[in-house]
């Protein structure tokens, strides 16, 4: 897929510290992170086909005194990963963070019943497109003039705790955790810290667009029901997110925090 031309909406309101490109914008809880974290960085919006809605996010960032900028990225092309980080930093002059809050459709079955096309197409999108946005998000990194740097996943709560006819959701992650816990290996010393938030059950993003006529997937939201009683928000998650991106956490390096309401105790 061709990338898409930046298109930015800055306002002058609130000056730029911070910059956090976010992969995944224009989804649920990607759209929740982008809203928090613009309170205390300027974010460039990255979208793969709804530039719609990656523009109105902009829009809503500016009216609240926030600094926005969008542009299209196909993680699974690793030459538009690194045409994306670079408009981020081309935009802004410098990138502190990259969070990836991006998620294909996963079918609610047993993993045997995957066909052989959806699987490879789960792959290709979860974890050759990680693959890509660490290695080029690490070569930016390494270069930019800042002490925090990071890059931060958004997963799931079946990294903790599997559920019947979610394999597909565990299964690719769990590749992406290696990942994350093996570069933080490798290049901790360079100062680049990498974590995931493993997500349970949220009335935002994938959570929004469940088929309740599915006897499977009710089956699924059965089991996935928490200690505290309820789904989680956006705004939660997001202010995890916050968190692990900020100041507060520059010692949070190779982790994987639940986030699930007690899902996986």
């Amino acid at each position: 897929m061709a990338d898409g031309a930046s298109s930015t909406v800055a306002s002058k309101k609130r000056p730029v510290s911070r910059v956090v490109a976010i992969i995944g914008a224009s989804g649920g809880i990607g759209a929740a992170i982008a809203e928090r974290i613009s309170q205390d960085a300027a974010v460039t919006l990255g979208y793969f086909r709804s530039e719609a809605q990656a523009a109105k996010l902009a829009q809503k960032i500016q009216s609240s005194g926030g600094q926005a900028s969008t542009h299209q990225v196909n993680t699974t092309d690793h030459h538009s990963v690194q045409a994306f980080l670079q408009a981020v930093e081309t935009q802004w002059g410098w990138v502190d963070s990259i969070v990836v809050a991006t998620g294909p459709t996963i079918p609610i079955c047993p993993v045997v019943d995957v066909s052989y096309e959806m699987f490879r197409d789960i792959i290709d999108t979860e974890v050759i497109g990680s693959f890509n946005v660490v290695k080029s998000g690490v070569e930016l990194l390494r270069k930019q003039p800042v002490n925090n740097k990071s890059i931060l996943f958004v997963l799931s709560a079946a990294l903790m705790r599997t559920l019947e006819f979610d394999g597909m959701s565990y299964i690719p992650k769990m590749a992406v955790e290696g990942l994350i816990r093996q570069t933080v290996r490798d290049i901790g010393k360079e100062g680049i810290r990498l974590n995931g938030i493993g997500t349970g059950g949220f009335d935002a993003g994938m959570g929004e667009r469940v088929d309740l006529t599915n006897e499977r997937v009710c089956s699924l939201l059965k089991d996935i029901k928490t200690p505290l009683g309820r789904m989680g928000s956006g705004l939660e998650i997001a202010n995890v997110a916050a968190f692990l991106i900020s100041d507060a956490a520059t010692y949070v390096s190779g982790q994987i925090l639940g986030v699930d309401g007690g899902y996986s105790a």
